[in-house]
């Protein structure tokens, strides 16, 4: 009797337990989206513009929605801002972190603890000069946007902060 009354708790025990397990991000499911493919081949692209000892491993994917039109900025970071983060994923050895609740819907909850010391904080005082990437979403297919372009569109261009970023070289 009391072995059954142990095996009945243990297994309770189990199953209140895999409640609070947080799923791991299925890899699978984003590969499959063509969005998720068209930022991890961009990210891909830009990895391999790197030399193998100052590889960048911390990529942010954001969204703006301008003109009536979606645009996707992928850029390069040293940090990332924890308050904003609307999800994020393991590419290649890459954490790719997005930032938009409204357009990356399927992907609103973290699923990664992302690292401590990938976070900014206010005292971080930084050289590091980002390179970026903006592409247009027409109907299911993606352009990319010059940076000149995008300069002109005013695209990304938060007015309540301001951080130099320099122009890609080609």
């Amino acid at each position: 009797m009391l072995n059954k009354v142990c095996y009945i708790l243990f297994f309770i025990f189990l199953c209140c337990c895999n409640k609070n397990v947080k799923k791991p991000f299925v890899r699978e499911e984003k590969e499959k989206d063509p969005l998720y493919l068209q930022i991890n081949n961009v990210i891909d692209s830009m990895s391999t513009s790197f030399p193998r000892e100052y590889s960048v491993n911390v990529y942010t994917v954001a969204h703006e929605k301008k003109h009536g039109n979606d645009y996707i900025k992928i850029a390069t970071a040293q940090f990332y801002n924890k308050d904003s983060v609307s999800g994020s994923y393991l590419h290649n050895g890459k954490t790719i972190v997005l930032y938009s609740k409204d357009f990356f819907k399927n992907n609103n909850k973290k699923h990664l603890k992302l690292d401590n010391a990938l976070k900014y904080e206010n005292k971080t005082i930084s050289l590091y000069h980002p390179q970026y990437t903006i592409f247009e979403i027409i109907n299911g297919t993606y352009k990319n946007i010059s940076i000149e372009e995008g300069i002109k569109m005013n695209l990304f261009n938060y007015s309540d902060r301001y951080i130099p970023e320099s122009i890609p070289a080609n």
